[in-house]
């Protein structure tokens, strides 16, 4: 199991996610706790993934087409769905648990 938290930038919407392992290193369960209500519907279409069918695809299988059906407008660059991929990736061994971010340098 890995728990993280995204803070996605300007909307302020601290979002918890939760990956849990099920049948094997590669299937997981996804919990999302956030107040974000363009997510809401995103969390409840995606309760489960396979990592392995994900990582076929850039920006993997499930994850990417239930984002762009729930995602949009000047949301479609929320890091909710890729902190979902690198949580499972990092719980799995398949890439180390390291924070990341995204710096803006000059406006």
């Amino acid at each position: 199991m890995r728990v993280v938290k995204v803070n996605p930038g300007i909307c302020g919407y601290i979002t918890e996610l939760k990956v849990v392992s099920t049948e094997n290193n590669y299937n997981y369960e996804v919990t999302i706790e956030t107040e974000c209500p363009h997510i809401v519907d995103f969390k409840n279409d995606l309760t489960t993934f396979n990592l392995l069918d994900e990582t076929r695809n850039v920006f993997g299988q499930k994850i990417r087409d239930i984002s762009l059906k729930h995602i949009r407008g000047s949301c479609i660059g929320c890091l909710i769905p890729p902190g979902i991929l690198k949580a499972a990736q990092a719980d799995a061994g398949l890439a180390l648990a390291a924070n990341a971010d995204i710096q803006f340098i000059e406006d």
